[in-house]
């Protein structure tokens, strides 16, 4: 039995290294939020980091879908960054300050400097009001982090 299959909300994330270049880690948490909008074990909701609702059923918001894909947690399981050793939990954190647009609060979670995050801050289009506005202003975010080496 593999540890995908077999229920046990007691499991501990997977021991994967997130990404530390903002960019990199931006594209890999809209790449996990594509699965799980298409996962119906998941509803997006970016208020949640990853939070069941129901037996069958987990709200995540961005980082909660890197919590549920990347990291291969459960939907039963109730998961909030400050469970996870801090270079998980600042990358999610920081992922959280990127998808509001505190770019120079993401750089510091990530151990950058704050005034380089800055010049990158932007408004982002609330993912409940428009999840593929939503999804192209995330990517710009990360294309221009890329250009700039970030």
């Amino acid at each position: 039995m593999t540890p995908r299959t077999k229920k046990n909300p007691n499991k501990k994330v997977k021991q994967v290294r997130l990404p530390s270049k903002p960019s990199a880690l931006i594209r890999l948490a809209l790449s996990d939020l594509r699965k799980v909008e298409k996962d119906k074990r998941y509803k997006v909701n970016m208020r949640f980091w990853h939070l069941p609702i129901s037996v069958r059923r987990c709200n995540v918001c961005l980082a909660g879908a890197v919590i549920a894909q990347t990291l291969e947690a459960f939907p039963q399981q109730s998961i909030s960054p400050g469970l996870l050793p801090y270079s998980k939990r600042s990358r999610l954190r920081a992922l959280d300050c990127f998808r509001q647009g505190h770019c120079g609060a993401a750089f510091t979670w990530l151990g950058l400097r704050k005034g380089d995050g800055k010049r990158f801050g932007r408004n982002i289009c609330d993912y409940s009001r428009d999840s593929q506005s939503f999804h192209s202003d995330m990517s710009r975010l990360a294309d221009d982090l890329e250009r700039e080496g970030y």
